[in-house]
């Protein structure tokens, strides 16, 4: 980038010919790559926006663990259902086909 680009070579200057930029000031200390290259503390806490989308992100990962865990609970509560009782869908099933020869006998008679 022109702007880092820029920072590099007056900082190279200053320490090849130990130039002294602004009288009696010194440099700060060089941030290091990965601090300045890292979004969160550089910019991330600092923007409203950002922050205000941060935090809906953390609500959305939060509730999608929630809605996961109880659907894992659910499906489990009907696995162990099918294994405990399991001719209670095989009744269900009869039911329901007895049901329907019905309801075709009655349409039949009227």
């Amino acid at each position: 980038m022109k702007a880092d680009s820029f920072v590099f070579e007056l900082r190279q200057w200053v320490n090849n010919y130990n130039a002294e930029p602004f009288t009696g000031e010194c440099f700060s200390p060089a941030i290091p790559k990965e601090q300045l290259l890292e979004r969160y503390y550089s910019h991330t806490i600092k923007c409203a926006s950002c922050g205000n989308a941060l935090a809906k992100i953390q609500k959305l990962r939060l509730w999608s663990g929630v809605i996961t865990v109880i659907s894992y609970v659910m499906g489990s509560y009907a696995e162990i259902q099918i294994l405990l009782f399991p001719g209670v869908k095989a009744n269900e099933s009869k039911h329901n086909t007895e049901l329907k020869q019905c309801k075709s006998l009655s349409a039949m008679w009227n």
